[in-house]
């Protein structure tokens, strides 16, 4: 029984050593990033704030968005920067200048 029991408490402590696996995926949709435009500009997509410009260059990290149209508009101290409509289809990126 002794046996039994050591057994027993060895498989259970060695099932925790199965190696994990991780499965990536890649990430369907569109992004935006913008160049050559002040890093505090504010981003208004489809007039919702989604941060600041300075932190979407479009190589680094972009802004990731839904297929389709939108209307993106860069606000800075309350002048508009840039405002354009774009249609974002696949997983791509697209760099806004004004």
């Amino acid at each position: 029984m002794r046996t039994f029991i050591v057994l027993l408490s060895a498989m259970f402590l060695l099932s925790a050593c199965v190696p994990a696996e991780t499965t990536r995926t890649l990430d369907e949709r569109p992004s935006v990033g913008f160049a050559n435009v002040p890093k505090d500009a504010e981003i208004f997509v489809d007039g919702l704030s989604m941060g600041l410009a300075g932190d979407f260059d479009g190589e680094s990290r972009s802004l990731t968005l839904i297929n389709g149209s939108h209307k993106i508009k860069l606000m800075q101290n309350g002048q508009e920067i840039l405002s354009q409509d774009v249609y974002l289809n696949g997983p791509s990126v697209t760099i806004l200048r004004p």
